[in-house]
């Protein structure tokens, strides 16, 4: 007598041939159960904990795998970089329309990056002045004696009787400046009426002045090596208010003093009734 056979077993056919028993093919999966977080140590590739973690780093308590997504730190340092560059950012749109202080904010940018690149320390013995022009000549006037350049302000309210050279006054952010051009009082020429031109806002609390020259260079810079007792020969009659000079190889930058100008009686006069 036969036994009765197992459920899924295989069994005689009436061909001769028994059915196939359930069988797993090669790469099938299965469903027998496993110990949770079974690693084989064949493989170590299967160095991995529990679940799908897509570019999520190693689990905790789990080695890292040589391939596996190094995201999350660099994620915080790309964070903070963007946050760091984001304040800067920030700092220059608040200088955008103080257009002097947005200049030496940048120069003190990067003259910082260039001694951190080079690791050598900013010289101690330079002396920093701003280069202007009038006419064809080029001065250089100390940094200190500059509160910022603006362009030649749009309003400017005439006086009545002053001396030619005196432009009028201008409202700078609530406060009055005498608006002089600078080219005109040294009896160099017409006043200048170039895009190019700027004013020069001297600081000075006494005397609120803005001088409108040419054009600004921008910074230059000198070594107390680069110094000259003599002035430089101007065709400008300047040489009351020149201080020495500044050459640099083949150039060379008359040192004009903006605060000798503002103590001249002659500046002073401006405001005078012009008698004929």
């Amino acid at each position: 007598m036969l036994e009765p056979r197992a459920r899924g077993a295989a069994g005689p056919h009436f061909h001769g041939r028994r059915h196939a028993a359930r069988q797993r093919l090669p790469g099938h999966a299965h469903a027998d159960p496993r110990p949770a977080n079974e690693i084989d140590p064949r493989r170590h590739d299967h160095d991995e904990g529990p679940g799908d973690r897509p570019h999520l780093g190693h689990a905790a308590g789990r080695r890292r795998l040589s391939r596996q997504a190094r995201h999350g730190s660099r994620a915080r340092r790309q964070g903070t970089g963007s946050a760091g560059a984001g304040v800067e950012r920030l700092n220059l749109q608040a200088l955008a329309e103080h257009p002097f202080e947005l200049l030496l904010e940048l120069e003190r940018r990067a003259r910082a990056a260039i001694a951190a690149r080079e690791g050598a320390p900013t010289s101690t013995d330079e002396w920093v002045g701003i280069g202007f022009r009038l006419g064809a000549e080029r001065f250089v006037t100390s940094r200190a004696d500059v509160r910022e350049v603006l362009p030649i302000p749009e309003q400017v309210t005439r006086v009545p009787g002053a001396k030619p050279w005196l432009r009028g006054i201008a409202n700078l952010r609530g406060q009055l400046l005498t608006v002089v051009d600078l080219k005109s009082f040294l009896g160099a020429g017409a006043p200048a009426a170039d895009r190019q031109a700027r004013v020069l806002v001297v600081a000075s609390r006494e005397v609120p002045t803005g001088l409108i020259v040419d054009e600004v260079v921008g910074f230059r810079r000198f070594s107390s090596a680069d110094y000259r007792d003599e002035a430089a020969p101007s065709v400008i009659r300047c040489e009351h208010y020149l201080e020495g000079s500044y050459r640099r190889g083949a150039e060379l930058w008359p040192r004009f003093s903006l605060l000798k100008l503002l103590e001249d009686p002659l500046f002073l006069t401006a405001g005078e009734t012009v008698r004929p």
